[in-house]
């Protein structure tokens, strides 16, 4: 009797376990777009995403803010993966977002950390580009120097006068560095008569490592190992017999696993939590879950590099350079022949412009001289413009000049570089002539630092641009 209950019951418990599944399945809703479509099925809703340590972020913004700190300015370089693990069929094993992870954990923080794009920079560069090349608006009209008229005209085009990005404090780098599978792992199964329950337990770990570097001396200000261990397991009972004459096969179990991807998230989110800490000095251990840690955490490596610095700021500049006379005028340069030989041979060394003269437009325009082919004397045409830019350097304008030539195909490369240096000295001593100062003159590009000439339609070869005003 005993026995004929026992056979009975294993299935009912089985069957009662399953309408248990089949009442869950009956829970998740669907939604059907049009009448026409088929049903999609549709069960937790869209929300943020809410991480163990969203609310410590948080907290840590607060304290910050509360003790006074100024908002410190970070970017995020790149946060990438460097297990190397990747499956045939499903791609890598870890997200390849860790940068974007660190992203969000710095807004998290709120407006402590002023967060700072450097990791996709494309757009902005790409609009510098188009303001550069006077093909940018933004749908007003904007009013700008002449040079045609010598008074300010208006064009729709923006312009650009340099210095509108902010520059940051700190910058964080780093990556997932480990992915250890199933590094403890265990179960048990108990049948009798075929019928039993089983369990089943693994263990597997991540960890990131990170650094946050500061932005103008690149030195290490703290790093940072962060591990997370992540579990999973596996519970089921299974009916394996005969009743009469049928075979039933009837298992029923459930199967969870702490997500990969949010296990590295968190670990990024710590690791981003303390080192904004350390460069911040501010204890982040009250904002910690006790149950998640780290509970460990002194910023000594921080204040240690921010230390040093100090103190070299603080040791006594060199004494200044002595005045030197002042460079005298093309214009002055130009009396006595030996002199301007001299002068020209000195002036062929021109500096290299500067940064911001590369950014910024000319106010007075683009100008260009063409030598005749073999030729390293200015023509009439070039004479007249030569006049033109050095009157409006003069006037306080600046003017991107372009000299280019037609060489001599039967001319070696020595030869060529030498045409080239006489041209150059022919432009020198015309600015020399209409009086414009040697200091007025940068070098944007010339040919002879560069292993390949710029061609132009037609033989021209650009020889050098320059930034004059």
């Amino acid at each position: 009797m005993v026995s004929k209950l026992l056979s009975f019951s294993a299935p009912l418990v089985a069957s009662l376990a399953l309408s248990g599944c089949v009442t869950e399945v009956a829970d998740i809703g669907s939604v059907r777009n049009h009448p026409k479509e088929a049903s999609v099925i549709y069960t937790s809703p869209v929300r943020n995403s809410a991480t163990p340590l969203s609310k410590s972020l948080a907290c840590f913004g607060d304290k910050m803010k509360a003790a006074g700190r100024k908002p410190l300015g970070i970017a995020i370089g790149d946060v990438k993966d460097y297990t190397g693990k990747q499956g045939q069929d499903e791609g890598f094993a870890i997200t390849q977002g860790g940068a974007l992870m660190a992203y969000s954990a710095l807004g998290k923080m709120g407006p402590a950390v002023r967060v700072h794009e450097r990791f996709d920079t494309r757009i902005a560069e790409a609009e510098l580009v188009y303001m550069n090349q006077r093909q940018l608006g933004d749908g007003q009209s904007h009013s700008v120097d002449d040079p045609n008229t010598g008074g300010r005209s208006s064009v729709p085009w923006k312009p650009y006068f340099g210095g509108t990005i902010r520059q940051s404090d700190y910058f964080i780098v780093g990556g997932v560095t480990e992915l250890n599978y199933n590094i403890q792992s265990g179960g048990a199964e108990v049948a009798v008569g075929n019928v039993g329950p089983k369990a089943r337990r693994y263990t597997m770990n991540i960890a990131v490592d990170l650094r946050i570097v500061g932005t103008q001396t690149l030195m290490v200000y703290d790093t940072v190992s962060v591990e997370k261990q992540l579990t999973g397991y596996e519970v089921g009972v299974g009916v394996f017999r005969f009743f009469g004459s049928n075979l039933f096969d009837i298992n029923v179990g459930t199967k969870s696993q702490e997500p990969l991807q949010l296990g590295v998230r968190t670990a990024i989110e710590a690791g981003v939590l303390q080192l904004v800490a350390s460069v911040a000095g501010v204890n982040p251990t009250p904002c910690f879950p006790p149950e998640l840690g780290p509970a460990k955490w002194d910023g000594a490596n921080a204040a240690a590099v921010h230390a040093a610095a100090r103190q070299e700021l603080a040791q006594p500049l060199p004494p200044p350079a002595q005045p030197v006379a002042p460079k005298l005028g093309y214009a002055e340069e130009e009396k006595g022949n030996k002199a301007v030989t001299a002068k020209v041979e000195e002036i062929q060394d021109l500096k290299t412009a500067s940064i911001s003269d590369r950014s910024a437009s000319p106010s007075g325009g683009e100008y260009a001289v063409i030598f005749a082919s073999g030729q390293d004397k200015l023509d009439d045409t070039s004479s007249a413009t030569m006049e033109q830019v050095a009157s409006l350097v003069k006037s306080g304008r600046s003017v991107n000049l372009t000299v280019s030539g037609r060489d001599a195909t039967e001319l070696t490369a020595d030869g060529r570089t030498q045409l080239h240096e006489a041209r150059m000295k022919a432009v020198v001593i015309a600015l020399m002539r209409h009086g414009v100062s040697r200091g007025d003159a940068r070098v944007l590009w010339r040919a002879s630092q560069t292993p390949v000439l710029a061609s132009a339609a037609g033989g021209v070869q650009e020889i050098a641009r320059i930034r004059i005003g």
